[in-house]
């Protein structure tokens, strides 16, 4: 086994990861987003028993879910869920979930995202404020309220540990629960009017993390370039021989 293919399965997951890790440092102002790990482990080969080579197997991604920092605003659409729990909004009829509560009303007065989606209920309605309306209130169960009564409940979703893992992202903030899978209603959510939780990305600990991986990146590059030089020269003498 050429010692240059091992090296090279280390390299396009050091590039993978790269990746990722640019992915997180844009998304650092982005609320509600959570930052991607890629996963690696090592596949062994061996030949009458004996270890010859071991190849970096690119495992995927998975997103570490830690809570961001709250982080209060003037927008009194605005929520964040303190503890599990995901918002639920529609997106070409399908529900996503997100952690991003930076929320507003669109012109007909519907509960929106940043994309212009509707926030769901916790029927997986939309949520309508009725026009003329002059304080909205969204309590610490979820739900909005106006100067007349109660107009809806936000629907906050939990998925089990191991459903959660399992959810597959949808742009910067969104995620699609599998067939496989579903949520369940979150029946004692803790909301928070008037804040949005933050990325749970440190700018700090992710640029120390490129520069590391670029750094091992560079390192493995240089020695299969080295390898590659070996080799040529090798080819030269054999055939340069009478």
């Amino acid at each position: 086994m050429k010692p240059v293919y091992i090296v090279t399965s280390k390299m396009l997951g050091q590039q993978r990861q790269l990746n990722h890790i640019a992915d997180n440092v844009a998304n650092a102002n982005t609320s509600g987003f959570k930052r991607v790990e890629h996963d690696f482990g090592t596949i062994v080969s061996q030949k009458q028993g004996e270890r010859v080579a071991a190849f970096s197997q690119d495992k995927g991604t998975h997103v570490d879910f830690t809570p961001g920092q709250l982080s209060p605003t003037n927008n009194p659409f605005d929520v964040a869920i303190i503890g599990d729990g995901f918002l639920g909004v529609e997106v070409d009829g399908d529900i996503h979930y997100t952690r991003n509560g930076s929320l507003n009303l669109d012109p007909e007065g519907n509960l929106v995202d940043p994309a212009g989606n509707f926030v769901v209920d916790n029927n997986n309605g939309q949520i309508q404020i009725p026009a003329g309306t002059q304080q909205v209130t969204i309590a610490k169960d979820g739900t909005v309220s106006n100067e007349n009564g109660i107009i809806a409940q936000l629907g906050v979703f939990n998925f089990a540990p191991e459903d959660r893992n399992q959810l597959i992202r949808a742009g910067n903030t969104g995620y699609i629960a599998p067939d496989n899978i579903g949520p369940v209603p979150n029946e004692n959510p803790t909301i928070v009017q008037g804040y949005v939780e933050q990325s749970n990305v440190s700018p700090v600990q992710e640029t120390v993390n490129m520069t590391e991986m670029m750094r091992s990146y560079q390192s493995a590059a240089r020695l299969v370039k080295s390898m590659e030089d070996l080799e040529s020269r090798a080819i030269r003498t054999i055939a340069a021989q009478p």
